[in-house]
């Protein structure tokens, strides 16, 4: 598909990660959705939308995997997990329209 072409032919590029790791989280494919985002991350620790993509997927897998809400570099950080979904609207961060 499109994404694995691009990852293919930019194996460099956080963003072309993140669309391979969304196109996998669409077809329920959850750990090779975590490891394409993961990929992305290690490729630019500041990499937003990585960061929110995996949170999103390891939140709604019950988990956080050792995973910082605010990425590497900021003031303070906390830990993505359950006690976050009275903070957290994700419907209202991914759907904005809903």
């Amino acid at each position: 598909d499109d994404a694995s072409t691009a990852v293919h032919d930019a194996p460099r590029d956080p963003d072309a990660w993140v669309a391979l790791g969304d196109a996998q989280s669409n077809l329920d494919e959850i750990a090779a959705a975590e490891h394409a985002y993961r990929t992305a991350l290690r490729l630019d620790p500041n990499h937003v939308d990585a960061y929110a993509r995996l949170g999103f997927l390891l939140f709604g897998q019950g988990e956080d995997g050792g995973l910082d809400v605010v990425p590497p570099g900021a003031r303070s950080r906390r830990p993505l997990g359950r006690e976050l979904a009275d903070d957290l609207d994700f419907t209202a961060l991914f759907f904005p329209d809903a």
